[in-house]
């Protein structure tokens, strides 16, 4: 979701359009806010009573009714995903555009000279050139996402009913809730080491397919 959301953002800053600047810096002010002031903003925004995207689904017909948001099993995840992206989608803008900016000029001009069309620049050029961003940004958000913890804590607490329940919760519950240490320090032990596995992995691969070096 960060990716694809964000290399569409990327895409469109890029291009030559009116105040530029100003949209590239207001699509990177949520990522200078500390993620507890985010985990209260969307607790806010989802609250059933008050909260305005269930005012806003509801003038638009898309809700009967208030929706209990982060207390509901099936929607409390959907609300910390929403959260969690809108947090995290800036930084990937800003690795992005990066990236698209360091394209050379001369190579796109001689690609529509050829007659490429949007999809084939995007396929054939900015894809291959972007992919050890790509790589990176990718690994980044991922680790960030394995370590999340003040938004899931603040806005769910794990619940309900464990459906948000991630690594990190379950290591503060054992090991600060119910005091079982043994527990706690075992499961962020099997969190380090599958992290661990993990990005090795991740970087071997992408290592022998040339993405990154």
């Amino acid at each position: 979701l960060q990716l694809v959301v964000g290399m569409i953002i990327a895409l469109l800053l890029n291009m030559e359009i009116r105040g530029r600047n100003l949209l590239r810096a207001l699509f990177v002010l949520p990522w200078t806010i500390p993620s507890v002031v985010v985990a209260l903003l969307w607790t806010w925004m989802f609250q059933p009573q008050y909260g305005v995207l269930n005012y806003l689904l509801t003038q638009v017909g898309i809700l009967d009714g208030p929706q209990q948001w982060t207390q509901h099993p099936q929607l409390a995840m959907v609300s910390i995903v929403i959260a969690a992206a809108w947090r995290q989608i800036p930084m990937m803008i800003v690795m992005l555009l990066a990236g698209l900016q360091s394209i050379p000029s001369d190579l796109i001009e001689a690609a529509q000279i050829d007659g490429a069309g949007a999809l084939q620049l995007f396929r054939r050029i900015t894809v291959p050139l972007l992919a050890p961003v790509i790589s990176t940004t990718v690994l980044i958000a991922i680790i960030n996402n394995f370590q999340m913890f003040t938004i899931i804590f603040n806005m769910t607490n794990g619940g309900p009913l464990s459906k948000t329940t991630t690594l990190s919760i379950a290591t503060y519950v054992k090991a600060f809730t119910q005091f079982d240490m043994g527990s706690g320090a075992a499961i962020g032990v099997l969190w380090l080491t599958a992290l661990a596995f993990f990005t090795i992995s991740y970087h071997k691969y992408f290592e022998r397919s040339g993405a990154i070096s």
